[in-house]
């Protein structure tokens, strides 16, 4: 390794310990901090921020950067993509004003917290003046972007969601959506007419340790290992990473259903496995990072959906649960199995089953384009949410809490993150495909509770490589082929043909 790689990487070292302890602190104030301690910590994570903000920008970093440059030639692979990916992320800092990145992080730590409140009293209003600062911030930022970065783009919008998904736009993704939403609106059709499995099953009281204690076994029974990590509660389920010795999960508990911890647990679980699979050697460096935030869902939704919900898993699971919960799930596996896979339009995206779920991202996108576009205000999204509710679904929800409040992402200022969630769901139907076909004995594996091949698999051709490579050079590699939305609607028709009886 040449001087100026090893210099750069022991002032990346520096800024990325810098962002692990503001995630430490993001962390806290999710699971354990107090209500009044908001403005204290609002005003510590900014200076964090400016810290590393003010080190990434500097002039040593960017003579380091054009020294690399200069190099590039005789570097080695991953050399290439970290000074691509840091270069990348220099130009994207750097083109932001400094005042507004400190107003941006100081806005989100305030709007988090009246988001909450207004979840928890039902009061879009509340959160509402802290959104439309968001939204105008936002805008800025992605304009900013788009002009100084990524002028090849149409608009603002697709500048941050280049962010998390690098290469994708919205045309892109609106011939997705235009193949999947008539597939998915028929399949739904069609299931209103299908066998109806017997919801009923899963009905009852769950208390709320022992739902913690079966989501830790079925967590450990998958390969997260809880030395490295932990498990907590939060209002909505999250998974951070500070190194690979610790990525932590939280998850939530409704006494009604087991159902909800249980499987919001296996996919923060998935998203944690990536992390923990993360190769050491690339720690501090631009590549300890997954692929994309959408090839990051894939992982959580493989493990949740294609496996946890498959009937090979209902198999290994069901003796667990009568283990767990003595005298519920006296029903045949094939019964369970169903009633678990239940197709049912929902108000609460994080609650979906997998035929409805992509429509909810539908939703969310339409919204997101119309509020850059300025179709749409912040005052009008509780209405037109209830509306594209109709539109899409065909339900409407009664309250703001479970309409237009239900996500954090927003307080975040996460606009262009939603579609990662879609392509996540595409991403891990054509990984979990070509499992199938190199391994075809997984989901005997699965049936026998033993989820090391398939963990390997993913370890050795998702995790270990990090941010290497993009998105679309990572599926091509990993399936042979480009991404695709047969691979989905295939698991789809088939899995719930067969469960509905079509």
């Amino acid at each position: 390794m040449n001087k100026n790689m090893e210099q750069f990487l022991e002032h990346n070292k520096k800024i990325e310990m810098l962002h692990s302890a503001s995630g430490l602190l993001n962390w806290d104030q999710n699971v354990n901090m107090p209500p009044d301690g908001i403005k204290s910590r609002s005003d510590t994570l900014s200076l964090l921020h400016s810290i590393s903000y003010d080190m990434f920008i500097s002039e040593k970093t960017q003579k380091l950067l054009d020294g690399l440059e200069n190099e590039f030639d005789s570097l080695s692979e991953p050399e290439k993509a970290m000074v691509i990916e840091a270069k990348r992320d220099y130009l994207r800092t750097k083109a932001v004003p400094k005042e507004t990145f400190e107003k941006m992080i100081k806005l989100r730590v305030m709007a988090q917290q009246s988001w909450q409140k207004a979840r928890q009293e039902n009061d879009f209003s509340i959160f509402s003046g802290d959104l439309k600062e968001i939204v105008s911030l936002t805008k800025e930022v992605g304009e900013i972007y788009r002009e100084k970065i990524y002028p090849e783009l149409d608009n603002g919008y697709e500048a941050l969601m280049s962010n998390f998904e690098p290469g994708m736009k919205s045309e892109r993704l609106k011939e997705i959506i235009a193949e999947l939403q008539p597939f998915l609106t028929d399949m739904l059709s069609k299931i209103k007419k299908g066998n109806k499995p017997d919801e009923s099953l899963l009905a009852g009281k769950y208390p709320k340790n022992i739902q913690l204690e079966l989501s830790k076994f079925a967590l450990e029974k998958f390969g997260y290992n809880f030395k490295a990590g932990r498990m907590d509660l939060s209002t909505h389920p999250f998974t951070t990473g500070y190194a690979p010795g610790d990525v932590r999960i939280t998850t939530r508990v409704s006494e009604d259903d087991f159902s909800d911890c249980f499987y919001s647990s296996l996919h923060e679980g998935g998203h944690a496995i990536y992390e923990q699979g993360l190769p050491e050697e690339y720690i501090w460096t631009p590549l300890h990072s997954a692929a994309s935030f959408g090839i990051h869902e894939s992982q959580s939704r493989l493990w949740e959906n294609n496996v946890g919900r498959s009937k090979q898993f209902i198999e290994f699971i069901h003796p667990h649960l009568k283990e767990y919960f003595p005298g519920k799930f006296n029903c045949s596996t094939e019964e369970l199995y169903r009633s678990i896979n239940t197709v049912k339009p929902s108000m609460i995206r994080t609650e979906a089953d997998e035929v409805t779920y992509n429509l909810h991202i539908m939703l969310r996108f339409e919204i997101e384009i119309a509020l850059f576009e300025g179709s749409i205000t912040v005052d009008e999204l509780p209405s037109v949410w209830n509306q594209l509710m109709e539109k899409y679904l065909g339900i409407k929800p009664a309250t703001d809490s479970e309409g237009v409040l239900q996500d954090v992402h927003w307080s975040w200022g996460m606009f262009g993150y939603f579609p990662s969630y879609m392509l996540g769901n595409l991403y891990a139907a054509q990984i979990f495909s070509a499992i199938c076909e190199e391994t075809p004995e997984t989901y005997d594996n699965i049936r026998d509770g033993e989820f090391g091949k398939l963990k390997s698999w993913l370890n050795k051709n998702i995790h270990s490589t990090g941010k290497l490579y993009t998105p679309d050079v990572l599926i091509r590699k990993t399936t042979g082929k480009e991404l695709s939305t047969k691979f989905f609607m295939d698991y789809i028709d088939k899995k719930y043909s067969g469960i509905y009886e079509l």
